[in-house]
Formats: structure tokens, C-alpha cells, sequence
């Protein structure tokens, strides 16, 4: 066991201290045979050179040899770990170091168990770099426990664990969607991604355990849904579903404290749905205050257990065109309790591509377009919602009609074309043999809507003019022959 006084042994104890920080952020995920997500190959040489002579120590060694262990090929950790054991060698021996020498010494690391190795490394570098703690000042128990600006930014912390790397960080996530849109395959898909390590909607995934309350399902239908996703593979190690549990009033908490003490490898836990583990109450509250309740004890349970949460919700039926987030069902409660939220939405319900809208306190706001493909029963990542939506927008401005009659009606009478809907209704029939509209009215609403894309796609500017009981002229031109045609309006106007 190190003492204080083998400190000194540190060639350059700070380095030590700052990455044993680092190694031990990550200590939750470490399993006996490797210490998972850390200690790259700079960082080894970089800690092995900073501890000086205290690497060649037993605890040193066995700390090395266990850190070598998380090399991301065999040829790293075979290299790591002949750098340990000459450096032993040669401060016992101080001659050269044969490969039997190394052979041997290999030998007896491997003699150790797995457990044992794992438990000592994380007793060194508990002692190398103890837990933090928050201390309160005892003198003032009821006052404000403040830290300096500077102190502040000379503070480390430990790095946001992300489930899916740029999408789900830790903490409690809500997921919110009208009913029946796919959102228990969204999560399905979720957990066997995460479980076996691979991507989730074309983001990479930290390999975790995973646990799925379906709440609002049985077995039957959860084995269907999984055996249509994987495809005839086997399930993936560490992915365990219940159908039923306590709620927050009677014992929710306890049961997933329960769960994870068993299972501390398990770092997402899915809830399908709040609804099913709300609290019940015979008194008179405040709706704000119960949402906000409801959903902050499973925050700072995820907070204080370092996992993350995904709570399954609903919308309400109303629409809000503007923000997406104002949707979800219940008070701003809820939304403000949790520490990111997607909310899928549709212009329609029959629409095959769904806007996933992302927003969060480690996150940038940002929108995916998805599709559900219905043959794997998997969604799949169109990209940038706003981009697809552009990319919808121009592929049905060039099917249209209406814009290929205008397009050919401007071409064949030299850049610029007027006349009534009736004529127009009349030209489209003639040139694309497709409707158009259902009467002239329509056509000039219809041509109305499109005025700003046959600018921006076509370089056709638009302009309706009045003719008093003779009905409206419609002009086209292109906007190199925008003067001449102004000119043309003017006069129209005077005779009108």
C-alpha cells in the first residue's frame, strides 16, 4: 500500500495528480479485464514518464500494467506493457533485459486475477487522486457556498458522458411525440444500438448497458418488435426490458437503485411512459409544481447516478408552427425539469418523413429529418431537417405543372409572357397535358405561393395587375428584362 512519503518518488507529481483525475473519471465503466474509453498511447508514456521511480513499485506497476490494458490493438498493449516491465528490469537488474526476462515478468502479471488487478489499480489511483468532494463551511451550515471566478476557471470537471456522441448526453432526456408515431421503435432501436456498441441514427454510441421499461407493453409484442429489428440476429449482451414497476410515490427510485447496484454497468435507462410512473395525489397542487416535481426527482436521480434517463412523453394536440418544444403535454414543467428534449413532429400525419427537434443544456439546438424504414423497422437519419425540407420544397417546385406551363409560356415569347389565369389554365393543359388547377381562381392563388421560388429557382419575376372589372393580367419576365416589363405595367395600369 503507497504512503504519503512514496509521493516523492513522482518525477513530476502534478502531471500524476491531473491524469490520475482524468483515469478516475472514468473508473464507473472499468471492467476486470480492461479500463474502457481511456488512457491513450500518449497519455501512458506521459503518466509511466511523470511517475519517475514510483512506477517501478508494485502498486505503480500494477496500476501500468492494468492502464496498458486499454491499448486499442494487441500490438499497443504488447508495446505498452515490454515498456513496464524494462523499466522494471532494468532498476532491479541495471543490465541488459533479455525476451525471457520479459517472457517471465509477463508470467507473473498474468498470475494475478483480473479482479484483484482491477481493484488495486483503482486503490492507487484513488490515493494518486482522490475523489473530489463539495465540502460546505461549517462555521456558516445556512449560508451561500460560493467559489471564486478565478477558482472557477481553474476548476476541472469531469467530461459529459455521452450516450450517442453529439446527441444524448447524460442526465434526463425527454422524447416527446403524438401517439402512434413510432416513438417505441425510435427507443427499441435506442438501446440495441447502445447495448452492442453500434452506430444510432449514423451517431457513434458509447457501449453501455441498457435497461427498457416498456410500460405500455408485454413480452409478446416486445419479442415481435425485437426479432423485426434485429433482423434474425441475436440480442446483444447487457439489454434487459421489464413491462411493469413501481411508480414515484410508491417505490420507483428504489427499484432502479436496486437495479443498478446490481448491474452498475447499465448507464441508460429508458421510460416508455411518464404517464405510467406519475405520482398520484388526493390533494389540490399546483400543476407547474407537480410537473416540475415529477420530473426533477428522475433528473437529479440520473444527475447523482451518472446515467441517462430517457423519459417517453407525449404531445398535446394543438400546434405551434413557431416552437416545436411548446407541444409537450402538461406545464412548462415538465420541458424545464429535463436536461435535453427531441419532439417529432409532421406537417401531416401521413407524411413519411419526420422532424426530430433537438435542444438540451449541453446541446446546440439543431432539427434531423427521419424516415422509418418499414422494411428493418428502423429509423433512418435523412440529415438536416431544414435542408431536406428545402430539397422537398424544389423537387415539388419542379414536378409542378403550373411552373413547367409558366417556364415554357416565358421561353416561347422571349423572356416575358402576360395573360389571364383562364389563358394560363388554358396554355397548361395544351403544354405539359397535366392539371394544373382546379379554375382560373385557383391558378392565381396557386401562382401566388410560388412567386418567391420562381425567383430564387427560375430568375422569373411575377407581378398581378388589376384590370377593374376585366379581372387581373398575370406577367412573367425574366429579371434581366425587369425594367422593360415595369415599363410595359405602367402603361397597362394607365389604359386599365
Amino acid at each position: 500500500m503507497l504512503l504519503k512519503k512514496d509521493l516523492s518518488q513522482c518525477k513530476d507529481l502534478r502531471t500524476v495528480e491531473h491524469l490520475a483525475q482524468q483515469f478516475g473519471w472514468y473508473a464507473a465503466a472499468w471492467t476486470p479485464q480492461e479500463p474502457h474509453l481511456i488512457c491513450s498511447d500518449e497519455q501512458f508514456t506521459e503518466f509511466a514518464k511523470a511517475l519517475g521511480k514510483l512506477a517501478v513499485t508494485q502498486d505503480g506497476e500494477n496500476l501500468l500494467y492494468f492502464l496498458a490494458l486499454a491499448a486499442e490493438t494487441a500490438q499497443e498493449r504488447k508495446n505498452r506493457t515490454d515498456r513496464i516491465l524494462e523499466r522494471k528490469l532494468f532498476y532491479e537488474t541495471s543490465t541488459v533485459i533479455t525476451e525471457a526476462d520479459i517472457a517471465r515478468c509477463h508470467n507473473d502479471q498474468l498470475a494475478t486475477p483480473p479482479g484483484v488487478r482491477k481493484a488495486d489499480a483503482m486503490e492507487t489511483l484513488h490515493f494518486l487522486a482522490p475523489p473530489e468532494e463539495e465540502k460546505q463551511d461549517d462555521a456558516t451550515p445556512n449560508g451561500i457556498v460560493s467559489i471564486s471566478a478565478k477558482d472557477l476557471q481553474d476548476k476541472e470537471f469531469k467530461p459529459i458522458k455521452w450516450v450517442v456522441e453529439g446527441l444524448l448526453p447524460q442526465g434526463l432526456a425527454l422524447l416527446v411525440a403524438p401517439p402512434k408515431y413510432g416513438k417505441s421503435w425510435l427507443m427499441l432501436d435506442l438501446c440495441l444500438s447502445v447495448a452492442s456498441g453500434q452506430k444510432f441514427l449514423d451517431m457513434p454510441t458509447n457501449k453501455t448497458d441498457c435497461l427498457y421499461l416498456a410500460l405500455e407493453d408485454n413480452q409478446r409484442r416486445l419479442q415481435d418488435r425485437m426479432n423485426r429489428v434485429l433482423q434474425g440476429e441475436r440480442a446483444p449482451d447487457g439489454f434487459a426490458l421489464a413491462t411493469g414497476s413501481l411508480d414515484l410515490q410508491d417505490g420507483l427510485l428504489d427499484q432502479l437503485t436496486n437495479y443498478l447496484n446490481f448491474n452498475p454497468g447499465c448507464g441508460l435507462v429508458v421510460i416508455d411512459t411518464l404517464q405510467r410512473v406519475r405520482r398520484t395525489t388526493g390533494k389540490a397542487i399546483n400543476a407547474y409544481q407537480a410537473d416540475y416535481k415529477d420530473v426533477g426527482i428522475l433528473q437529479k436521480f440520473a444527475s447523482e447516478r451518472e446515467i441517462c434517463i430517457v423519459l417517453v412523453h407525449h404531445l398535446r394536440k394543438m400546434k405551434d408552427e413557431t416552437d416545436p418544444f411548446a407541444q409537450i403535454s402538461g406545464t412548462n414543467g415538465i420541458f424545464g425539469a429535463a436536461d435535453s428534449a427531441f419532439v417529432m413532429t409532421r406537417d401531416r400525419r401521413v407524411d413519411d418523413t419526420t422532424k426530430l427537434s433537438v435542444t438540451g443544456r449541453d446541446l446546440e439546438e439543431f432539427e434531423l429529418a427521419l424516415r422509418l424504414d418499414k422494411t428493418q423497422c428502423r429509423w433512418q437519419n435523412l440529415g438536416d431537417a431544414e435542408a431536406r425540407a428545402r430539397e422537398q420544397a424544389r423537387k415539388e417546385y419542379e414536378n409542378s405543372a403550373l411552373v413547367q406551363t409558366i417556364r415554357k409560356l416565358v421561353e416561347r415569347n422571349h423572356g416575358q409572357w402576360s395573360g389571364t389565369a383562364k389563358e394560363i389554365l388554358e396554355a397548361g393543359r395544351l403544354l405539359t397535358r397535366r392539371f394544373i388547377a382546379e379554375s382560373p381562381k385557383d391558378v392565381g392563388v396557386r401562382v401566388k405561393k410560388l412567386e418567391n421560388e420562381m425567383r430564387e429557382f427560375d430568375g422569373i419575376v411575377y407581378e398581378r395587375v388589376k384590370r377593374g372589372t376585366s379581372g387581373a393580367l398575370h406577367y412573367f419576365c425574366k429579371e434581366n428584362m425587369q425594367v422593360q416589363n415595369e415599363v410595359q405595367l405602367d402603361l397597362s395600369k394607365q389604359v386599365a
